[in-house]
């Protein structure tokens, strides 16, 4: 694409951004949107101040994802692409199917494409291992303080221990550097060039990794 027609793609964008964000204050209500903010007064200034550093937070962890080596791109655009990839999420049914790869893909003029998604993989590891470990903490403080069902408590329990048993996967995954996603993305590309009469040109590339990794002080992606 030219850059002329990304900047028209940008500003038609940005415009279409703005309309619907009228629409949605018209179908809402002006008088109602105002109750509801009212009644969390200051508080509404603090969700949103959360919400800002929370993408901050993720777009510096997507920027340090990168390997050094191919990192090229700052922080800020960065940060504009994971808005532009969140909006993908919740303005479409595909969520982060096409979000996430949609993030690589728009940085792949600074970051080699594989690179890219690698590091938004391991961008959304950490996000959601954050996720789990804040959940896994908060469950607790909501049986002991409110009054819940039984049923419920139960399936409170239930969900904390399957955080739990994730969180302990990610980590000994983490650990023991377990190439579970590359090695079945190197076996996809066996099959292909085994039916295409082609020989792939480093087989055992994710072997030598992982045996080299000790040696190594940059960090090695593990998916």
């Amino acid at each position: 694409m030219k850059k002329s027609a990304f900047n028209v793609f940008q500003i038609a964008s940005f415009f279409a951004g703005v309309a619907l964000f009228v629409y949605l204050i018209k179908q809402t209500g002006l008088t109602a949107l105002t109750q509801y903010v009212a009644m969390m007064g200051w508080g509404a200034l603090l969700i949103l101040g959360l919400s800002g550093v929370r993408n901050c937070a993720r777009a510096g962890s997507w920027y340090f994802s990168i390997e050094p080596g191919q990192r090229g791109v700052s922080f800020w655009p960065l940060l504009n692409v994971m808005l532009a990839g969140e909006a993908i999420k919740y303005l479409t049914a595909t969520g982060p199917l096409v979000s996430e790869p949609a993030k690589a893909a728009m940085v792949r003029k600074y970051v080699p494409l594989l690179e890219g998604f690698s590091s938004v993989v391991v961008e959304n590891l950490i996000y959601y291992l954050t996720v789990f470990i804040f959940m896994f903490a908060s469950l607790p403080a909501l049986a002991w303080l409110a009054e819940v069902p039984g049923d419920l408590k139960l399936a409170g329990y239930v969900l904390m221990s399957a955080i739990a048993f994730s969180i302990f996967i990610t980590w000994v995954a983490i650990r023991w550097r377990w190439y579970v996603l590359a090695r079945a993305l190197e076996q996809v590309a066996r099959l292909t060039a085994r039916r295409r009469g082609e020989i792939p040109t480093q087989p055992r590339r994710i072997a030598s990794m992982a045996t080299d990794a000790p040696r190594r002080r940059q960090p090695v992606h593990f998916l």
